[in-house]
Formats: C-alpha cells, structure tokens, sequence
C-alpha cells in the first residue's frame, strides 16, 4: 500500500510480474513490451481480471486495489524512457536475451530517469549506471512454473549523490559568466584591432541640433 512506490517492468511479457506487484503488495506498476503475441497474453489477462474487479469498482470505488490496477504497454524502452517510465521507483528486466543495443537504451533511459532506487536486471552489464555501486548485489532466483534458474543483479541508487550532482551543477550555472547580449546591451565595447586589447569605453555624449526651437536642445545619446 505503499504511494511512493511503483514498479517498472522492461519487458513485461504478458504482465505476470505487474500483477504480481498489484495483487500481493498493492503497488502500482507499469510494463512495456514490444512483441505483439506477448503483449497478446497480457490483454487476454487484464480482460480476465476486469472481469473479476469491475464489480467492486461501483461498491469500493476508493479501494487501493482498484487505484493501483497495472497497465503494461505495447511500446519499447527510449533512451528518453517510456509512457509512465519517470513515476518508477523499482525496475525490473528479465533481460539476459535482450540485445546489446537494447540495453545500452535501458541504461541511458535509467540514466535519465530522476526518480528510480532500484534496479533488478537478469543480464548485469550495466557497467556506467550513474550514481551506482559497480558492484550489484545478486540473488539466485528460480521460476515457479518451469524451474529455470537466474541471478538477478540489483543495484542501489545513491540519491542523494545524485541530487548532490545536480546541485553542484546548478551552482555553476548560475555563476558562469553570462554572454553579452549585444542588440540590448547598453554597454559600449573599444575594439582595438591592433593589439585586440578590447576594452569598455566610457558613454559618449552627442549634442543633436533640434532647428525647431529657439535655443539648442542637448541630447545625450549613449
């Protein structure tokens, strides 16, 4: 039941991991998947648990289950993320037969994600993941159904270095030495194209002769 958590599937298959986030633990997830038939299984199992759920929708409208219903989609991973990607806070990527470009994406996309704290990968390449000890932390695993056997390969953001960094990198921002806006600038340059020894001038006063009146008008022109 805990709102500050979601979960991310890379690969979602037909959603067994999303569900399973949903059902027992009541945390909101998101999937994607790009491969039609998987993507198939999921809607035939979402149609399935619509079915079980609508009922409830009109009597606990308010009930944490229903709020949290996941949904997986039909679109791959960018290095920009994915539909839902920044609300994640734990990622998951059964990920061991996924290409070297693919998780190349899944890196860059988890680089630019400001938001998540932990990512559990099958593969474990994952050597330049910012802010990350290059060391994860791995688990044995095996499927219920088939019995195959995995390792996940976690590893833990440091947050706080991360917002350190973004800190840091607002600071000097903010002190660099802004360019000069010539068109709006008041500002006269001395342009020395002997030696290139630019300096700044002192304003010029022009006296501008105004045939109208009686007596000279002086405008002071900078």
């Amino acid at each position: 039941n805990d709102d500050s958590i979601a979960i991310g599937d890379i690969g979602a298959g037909r959603g067994n991991v999303v569900y399973y986030a949903w059902l027992e633990y009541r945390i909101a997830s998101y999937g994607w998947e790009i491969d039609p038939k998987f993507y198939g299984l999921y809607e035939s199992l979402k149609d399935t648990m619509d079915g079980i759920v609508k009922p409830l929708r009109n009597r606990v409208p308010d009930d944490v289950l229903i709020k949290k219903e996941p949904q997986v989609y039909l679109e791959g991973v960018r290095d920009t993320g994915a539909t839902n990607f920044d609300k994640c806070t734990h990622f998951y990527a059964f990920d061991s037969r996924m290409s070297p470009a693919v998780r190349l994406l899944i890196k860059t996309s988890l680089n630019n994600q400001p938001t998540w704290e932990y990512f559990s990968s099958t593969a474990g390449d994952y050597t330049g993941l910012k802010h990350v000890d290059p060391n994860p932390i791995t688990i044995s695993v095996s499927m219920r159904g088939s019995g195959q056997g995995f390792t996940a390969h976690i590893y833990k953001r440091d947050l706080a270095a991360m917002r350190r960094e973004k800190e840091e990198m607002s600071r000097k921002q903010e002190t660099s030495p802004q360019p000069i806006d010539f068109l709006n600038s008041s500002t006269v340059v001395d342009v020395d194209m002997n030696n290139n020894n630019n300096t700044e001038a002192e304003p010029q006063t022009t006296t501008l002769l105004n045939a109208d009146e009686s007596k000279f008008n002086k405008i002071a022109l900078r």
